[in-house]
C-alpha cells in the first residue's frame, strides 16, 4: 500500500523556502532511526550525522532523495553513484573496506531512513525505485547497502530486490552486504 500524496524529489528540487523545515525533519528521522543515540558532545553528534547523512546532502544533493508528504519530509535516501569527476571519500565508513571487493559489481551505495509514521506503506520502496532509476540512467552495474546481519530492515531490502547477499564480520560486528545488479 502506498501513502497517498507522497512525493519523491531530489534535494536540489527542494525550494530554498522549504529547506530549513525539510532539514529539521531529516535530522529527526535520522536520529529516530539511528541505533546510536548517546553522544558525549554536540561535535560528536554532528560528526555522526555528517558521516551517514550530511555529507551526502552537501556533496551529492542531486542524488539525495527526499520523500515529502504535504510540507514535511517523511523519508530520505542518501545515495552515491560513482560518476566521472565525482569521487567520494569513504574512509570514515568502516564497512567500505570490509566489502571493497564487491564494489565493482555494485558501485552505487545508499543509506535510507523513513519516518515511523509511514513505514510499511511503500515510501521506502518509492525511494529505492527512484535511486535505482538514477543508477540505470547512469549505466551503473549495480547498487548496494550495508546493514547489520539480522537487523529488522533485512526483510525490507530483500523485498525491494537487494537480494545478492554477502555476510562478513569485522571488529565484532556481523555485517550484511545486500546488492542488486542492474
Amino acid at each position: 500500500m502506498d501513502v497517498a500524496g507522497v512525493s519523491i524529489k531530489r534535494f536540489t528540487d527542494v525550494s530554498e523556502q522549504e529547506r530549513p523545515g525539510v532539514l529539521k525533519d531529516l535530522d529527526r528521522i535520522f536520529f529516530d532511526a539511528s541505533l546510536k543515540r548517546e553522544f558525549a558532545t554536540s561535535d560528536e553528534r554532528s560528526e555522526f550525522r555528517d558521516r551517514w547523512m550530511g555529507q551526502y546532502i552537501t556533496q551529492f544533493p542531486d542524488l539525495f532523495l527526499v520523500a515529502t508528504l504535504e510540507a514535511s519530509a517523511v523519508g530520505y535516501l542518501a545515495g552515491y553513484i560513482p560518476l566521472s569527476g565525482r569521487e567520494h571519500d569513504f574512509s570514515n565508513q568502516h564497512h567500505v573496506s570490509v566489502f571493497e571487493d564487491l564494489w565493482g559489481d555494485y558501485p552505487a551505495h545508499l543509506h535510507i531512513n523513513v519516518d515511523q509514521c509511514v513505514r510499511s506503506q511503500g515510501v521506502g520502496g518509492q525511494l529505492i525505485d527512484g535511486f535505482l532509476s538514477m543508477c540505470r540512467a547512469s549505466s551503473v552495474a549495480g547498487a548496494h547497502i550495508v546493514t547489520g546481519d539480522g537487523s529488522r530492515n533485512n526483510a525490507f531490502y530483500r523485498k525491494v530486490g537487494l537480494t545478492d547477499e554477502v555476510r562478513r564480520s569485522s571488529e565484532g560486528r556481523d555485517m550484511l552486504f545486500m546488492g542488486r545488479r542492474l
